[in-house]
């Protein structure tokens, strides 16, 4: 069966609100994690913080500062993942760019079809959230790695 241009206007159409509906799904997914691993987080943050370490050797006190810099590092990407989306970029084709139009300019600008701009915006600010993510998880393991690592290494001190 062939597709007349109609029906693969449609086919199109409809592939682009889903690929947006998936977008804003994903980027919301995405700010989720960020806000759950952020919140863990800045608990081992506060726990590191409200612990004396006086009694500790160097090795222990070097390799627990590493665990926490790690942590920290983090907490920034983290932190980057919910931060607001550039609010003052007037190309971006959603609500910050429908902030700066008068009423009538806004008329003429909602009678484009800009789903495949706004599609290709979204995937990329998902797949840069997601990457943020994937580091700031990765620190995340290698500040608990160290940490562990001068936790037992106290133990024997």
């Amino acid at each position: 069966m062939t597709q007349t241009p109609e029906s693969s206007t449609d086919c199109s159409s409809k592939n682009l609100d889903d690929a947006l509906i998936t977008l804003y799904a994903e980027l919301a997914r995405a700010d989720a994690k960020a806000n759950t691993v952020l919140a863990l987080t800045s608990l081992g943050l506060a726990f590191l913080a409200t612990r004396g370490y006086s009694d500790l050797s160097p090795a222990v006190l070097v390799i627990g500062a590493a665990g926490t810099g790690c942590l920290i590092i983090s907490t920034a990407l983290l932190l980057l993942i919910v931060r607001p989306v550039e609010i003052d970029n007037r190309d971006l084709e959603d609500w910050t760019r429908w902030a700066t139009l008068d009423p009538n300019a806004l008329t003429a600008h909602m009678r484009t079809d800009l789903r495949a701009k706004r599609t290709a915006e979204l995937a990329r600010l998902v797949r840069d959230k997601f990457r943020r993510l994937q580091h700031g998880v990765n620190f995340i393991m290698a500040g608990l790695g160290l940490l562990f690592t001068a936790a037992a290494l106290s133990l024997f001190h």
